[in-house]
């Protein structure tokens, strides 16, 4: 854990909300007998600040090309990427090609309002 990056993230977010109309994304959702997946569509030149994962998951890029920093990475990302992504993990993605990312989650939830109270922390003191 780099507390630096995790400043980094945070400032990212804080500097975003004013402007957080979402513009520029579309989102998808499927499910699967204990999968949930989770499809986003955005804009070149899109910025996103994501929220705080509880389990493990995978995303993937099925399109485009991002550039991801987390406390956990510094990188850039381009279609036919697959990483693994730890609890804990909060990115902000700079979308730098129309991008189609994908996350999969472990989940046998269909409501999206559970899904968010079982996937997602309030904050990172929730995780500790």
């Amino acid at each position: 854990m780099n507390l630096a990056l995790r400043s980094v993230v945070t400032k990212l977010e804080d500097d975003l909300r004013p402007n957080s109309s979402p513009v520029g994304f579309t989102s998808g959702h499927y499910f699967l007998p204990g999968i949930y997946v989770r499809s986003l569509t955005a804009a070149a030149g899109s910025k996103l600040v994501g929220k705080i994962h509880k389990k493990d998951h995978i995303m993937m890029i099925l399109k485009g090309r991002i550039q991801v920093i987390s406390e956990r990475l510094v990188d850039e990302f381009a279609a036919g990427a697959i990483v693994e992504c730890k609890a804990g993990d909060k990115r902000a993605a700079y979308f730098v090609e129309d991008t189609v990312w994908v996350t999969i989650h472990p989940s046998n939830e269909t409501d999206l309002g559970k899904l968010e109270e079982e996937l997602i922390a309030k904050d990172f003191e929730e995780l500790e």
